[in-house]
């Protein structure tokens, strides 16, 4: 399945700031005794930043490497958090690039901070004997656009809530994500190259896991004493070392499976040797072993699809409604997932609206009659921001535009309007 380009222009949305919030700069050619409320005044470094910033404060990093511990001692509130921004395009600082936060040992340590929002960064620990990041006792903490890389785990919660959003996960000595009680929210994120559970869910944790692509680690999603809803997921082996997709243990209550692909791995697609574990919707496809496994008093499943497993589709309990075709995947040697037309598993699905109306790509569902199997909703077009260049004749932008749209996955259709300067008169546009 394609994505398409949505990009909307004619206003343009800034960061509404409340009164007596401030903006600050770091850049890698400042210094820490400066004011750092302007790009010629920026800090130096982002220990600085962290450290002199208050409830709605917003800061700017420029690009580069930045090898500071960073350990926050303020707190935003739930209405004004604390916003640290990568300025990647260096529209704000004047330096673009990657910014790189990184150490040999943990980068991001939390304790007891509160409301703290960190966007686009690449957090990186180059040994394995810490974590990258560190959480404990935090509420409000969000990461948008992040990327975690190396360490042992790339990040550890503790207690506290936390949001995840279009985050990556690649390469950790351990566990991507660790989170033991609080709360947490998690959308869009990908995890590769993990070295043991891709994500591990323990201690009480309320959690809700959304469109987000597990392509490694020896188990897909590690839950042990939570519990929540894990929705429009893939999960696929895609490095041949994962053995369980799903496996739920240790009292874990009210895990709910819904419209999620499991693909490939080893053992079985999701095991629940106890708790409650309801399953919905969901394609298991090339399961090495059983696609469900557990008993009638762990899982609960109706209307889902098993097909290539070396064991039984339903190992220990009966599971009503099962459904065994070719789900005819767009291309699994290439790991693509989504549907093509000629699949069944297209409008064969359960209503389960009061779970989910989207799909992996953030299409609606249902785009049919009925529900599909499977993270993907056939026919759904997703819509991906891009930026356009400023132009004074978009007719010739040519490569600007190119460079703009590289590295989206898009169809690009009709454009109406124009964006610049069109006969003295600024006008915005949409590209549909």
């Amino acid at each position: 399945m394609k994505n398409r380009t949505l990009v909307s222009f004619g206003l343009i949305a800034m960061l509404a700031l409340p009164a007596g919030a401030d903006t600050y700069y770091v850049r890698t050619s400042g210094s820490n005794g400066n004011s750092g409320t302007s790009a010629g005044q920026a800090w130096r470094t982002v220990a600085h930043a962290v450290d002199n910033v208050s409830a709605g404060d917003i800061v700017y990093v420029g690009g580069g490497t930045y090898t500071d511990e960073i350990t926050p001692s303020g707190d935003g509130t739930s209405g004004n958090p604390i916003v640290i921004i990568a300025d990647t395009a260096g529209s704000q600082t004047g330096d673009s690039g990657t910014v790189l936060l990184r150490r040999s040992q943990t980068v991001l340590e939390m304790n007891n901070d509160d409301y703290w929002t960190f966007r686009g960064f690449t957090f990186e620990t180059t040994s394995n004997g810490h974590d990258v990041v560190d959480l404990s006792s935090s509420d409000g903490v969000t990461f948008e656009d992040c990327t975690f890389q190396g360490g042992n785990d790339s990040l550890v919660a503790n207690g506290g809530s936390l949001t995840i959003t279009g985050c990556t996960f690649d390469d950790p000595n351990d566990d991507g994500l660790e989170a033991d009680g609080g709360t947490l929210t998690m959308s869009t994120s990908t995890f590769d190259n993990i070295s043991d559970d891709a994500i591990k869910l323990r201690s009480g944790l309320d959690f809700t896991i959304d469109a987000c692509r597990v392509l490694d680690g020896q188990t897909g999603i590690y839950v042990e004493d939570a519990d929540g809803n894990i929705t429009n997921t893939l999960i696929a082996d895609t490095r041949g070392g994962m053995s369980d997709g799903i496996y739920v243990t240790d009292s874990a209550t009210d895990i709910f499976v819904i419209n999620c692909t499991i693909w490939g791995v080893s053992d079985d697609g999701i095991d629940a040797d106890s708790g409650d574990t309801y399953v919905r919707n969901t394609i298991f496809s090339d399961i090495g072993g059983n696609c469900l496994e557990g008993s009638s008093s762990t899982i609960d499943a109706n209307t889902n699809l098993m097909w290539q497993y070396g064991g039984s589709r339903s190992s220990g309990f009966d599971s009503p409604n099962e459904n065994s075709y070719d789900p005819r995947f767009t291309d699994e040697g290439s790991h693509d997932f989504s549907l093509q037309d000629i699949s069944g598993a297209i409008d064969d699905g359960m209503d389960m609206s009061s779970y989910t109306t989207t799909d992996i790509e953030g299409g609606s569902r249902p785009n049919g009659s009925a529900y599909d199997l499977g993270a993907f909703e056939y026919g759904t077009a997703s819509y991906v921001a891009a930026d356009i260049p400023y132009s004074t004749d978009f007719s010739t932008i040519g490569e600007e535009w190119v460079d703009e749209i590289e590295g989206y996955d898009s169809d690009v259709g009709d454009f109406i309007g124009q964006y610049g300067d069109v006969g003295g008169v600024e006008t915005g546009a949409t590209l549909y």
